[in-house]
């Protein structure tokens, strides 16, 4: 079984023989964009596509979809603090590839020695949960 961002088991389609849900397919993708600090486009695909997932008729699939909407409200408060970006994950192959093609943009903050994520170092942050 292949590991989703925050320890979530994910279970393949040669794995049950059958096909992932729309909504998961979806939690699977909001999952991505939380996992790479991107909130710009979690907050995006959250407003275009989150009805839908709140609409789901699968039970587990909307709790995890509330769980993920507290997971974001979280990054969104730190970087309501440490500004727009703060926590994208800069030195993700995706994340440099999405850069290079001008699809996001480069956080105006970055860390003190230039590398990988912008985020502070761990322990340096007030608590915000």
């Amino acid at each position: 079984m292949d590991q989703g961002a925050a320890g979530r088991t994910m279970v393949s389609e040669q794995q049950t023989g059958q096909r992932p849900s729309e909504e998961r397919l979806l939690l699977d993708s909001l999952r991505f964009s939380l996992g790479t600090g991107c909130c710009q486009v979690l907050r995006s695909k959250i407003d275009l596509f989150g009805s839908f997932i709140e609409s789901s008729a699968d039970p587990a699939v909307r709790m995890e979809y509330a769980i993920l909407l507290g997971e974001a409200e979280a990054a969104y408060r730190v970087e309501a603090v440490y500004g727009p970006g703060s926590l994208m994950k800069v030195d993700h192959p995706v994340v440099r590839d999405l850069i290079g093609m001008r699809c996001l943009s480069m956080p105006a903050v970055t860390r003190p020695d230039g590398v990988g994520t912008v985020f502070p170092k761990v322990g340096s942050l007030p608590a915000l949960v």
